[in-house]
């Protein structure tokens, strides 16, 4: 059986209590709340204890043994959606901070090759919002440009480097160099998606790998020498390079040791000692974009898009622009064309398998003309409700549109609100993304379990080409 309890809680922990029968073992997950963390900043229950895995990081408080399943607990804030003020706000994530494993600069100059090329690979990057086609695909797919890239982020952002002597609009600049210890972009969370490695049974994974299990890191933009936030979300999907259950596996285990560590320092190195490898090891799966900071001046609506990395001249590695492969360009939104598609490969897209859009359809970019934007059914064939649902899940404006947000977020799954006196900056979760982490955490918690057989299903949420994690 599976219990829930579900409150308006700042910390979220679920508690997994599997309990052996004589020659099987029946998983049930308890969601259990608690209103605020302890002094030492961990799971405020109680519980645990027990051996738990060997790990380089020690035993932290609340440790909980993971070689068994009695009572081991997988934390949602700390685990699932790392938002930890310590990791977000700590030197590791300041791109002030040299050698700073998960602030905006280790990403960019790892991707761009170094901090020599970081400065010329974001200026592409850049100015990629003010071109009118994206190179290099079939049919050289249209963007509407979005020049106002220029006023709202780049020119400010130069104009913080003095050696620049940039004049107020940036036409004129002695030099362009973006100075990455000044990147205007706020590490908001480290997501796991271990759970991406896992085909989901009933209770959680069985041990294959449909998808690459992936770790994210996920930024705002804010505003040039401030922590204001833009309204521009990025984040940045690295594969874990995990190839079976096995490795998922201790993957999951060291993230699940570190969540035991007490808040602070030692906390927050732990979690930049994990990801440092994914993020200077090359494993990139892509970039993706949530924005309106640059659409609102020329009164165009919230964008998404999607980065590979590719070369640029020279050889010389930057972000290219790409088709979004699960997204229709809005032009086919009710058309016969789209309704033609879905009717043939519905119970693919219900069914989670990993089906793409043909070229075609796709767009260069998703539009999310309104907060409750959906996909409509279009005029040919009868398409099932339930694959409509799916179909809008899994698209990046369907997602980000009326059928996954809550109004305090909306266009975003995770929104950040202004600074406070004291600096602090809250981050809010979409009510889709508060349903996703728990379903996440039944995954996960089913892997540490052992492979337990199930004697219920948890709930099914549908997961989304972008983590439900923006």
């Amino acid at each position: 059986m599976i219990l829930f309890s579900l409150g308006r809680a700042r910390a979220a922990v679920l508690t997994l209590v599997a309990v052996a029968a004589s020659t099987s073992l029946a998983c049930s997950v308890r969601i259990a709340t608690f209103g605020s963390s302890n002094d030492s900043g961990g799971p405020s229950a109680g519980g645990g204890g027990g051996g738990g895995v060997d790990s380089p990081y020690g035993s932290g408080g609340g440790d909980t043994s993971v070689s068994a399943c009695g009572d081991a607990q997988i934390s949602v804030d700390r685990e699932l959606l790392v938002r930890d003020a310590h990791v977000t706000d700590g030197a590791q994530a300041d791109s002030a901070t040299d050698d700073a494993a998960i602030s905006f600069r280790s990403v960019v100059t790892s991707l761009a090759g170094g901090e020599a090329r970081a400065s010329a690979f974001t200026q592409a990057w850049l100015d990629s919002w003010t071109t009118r086609t994206l190179d290099g695909t079939l049919y050289g797919a249209a963007v509407v440009p979005r020049p106002a890239v220029s006023h709202v982020l780049a020119c400010p952002w130069l104009r913080l480097r003095p050696e620049n002597v940039c004049d107020d609009t940036c036409g004129t600049c002695r030099e362009r160099i973006f100075d990455m210890k000044k990147a205007p972009f706020r590490l908001v969370a480290v997501v796991n998606r271990l759970d991406l490695g896992l085909v989901e049974g009933p209770c959680g994974g069985v041990g294959a790998v449909p998808e690459n299990a992936e770790i994210r890191l996920v930024f705002t933009a804010v505003r040039p020498g401030t922590r204001d936030p833009l309204p521009f979300t990025l984040i940045a999907e690295y594969g874990a390079g995990a190839h079976s259950r096995g490795d998922i596996l201790r993957l999951a285990r060291t993230l699940h040791e570190i969540a035991a560590l007490p808040s602070g320092a030692r906390y927050e190195e732990a979690v930049a000692t994990f990801v440092r490898p994914f993020v200077r090891g090359g494993s990139l799966e892509q970039i993706r974009t949530n924005e309106i900071a640059f659409g609102a001046p020329s009164g165009l609506p919230w964008e998404l898009r999607e980065f590979h990395l590719g070369a640029g001249a020279a050889g010389v590695p930057r972000l290219v622009p790409s088709m979004l492969t699960r997204t229709p360009d809005l032009s086919f939104d009710g058309s016969p064309a789209l309704s033609s598609w879905l009717g043939r490969n519905g119970g693919d897209v219900v069914e989670g398998a990993a089906w793409t859009l043909p070229e075609p359809l796709q767009a260069a970019t998703a539009w999310t003309t309104n907060a409750n934007f959906t996909w409509e059914k279009g005029g040919v064939g009868a398409v099932a409700d339930g694959v409509l649902a799916s179909f809008n899940r899994a698209t990046c404006n369907g997602c980000h549109g009326g059928l996954a947000l809550s109004p305090e977020s909306s266009f975003q799954h995770l929104a950040t609100g202004s600074a406070d006196a004291n600096g602090s900056v809250e981050t809010r979760a979409s009510a889709f993304l508060t349903t996703e982490l728990l379903r996440r955490g039944h995954v996960l918690s089913a892997l540490l379990c052992g492979e337990a057989s199930p004697s219920s299903s948890p709930p099914s949420t549908p997961s989304t080409p972008y983590g439900s994690a923006r």
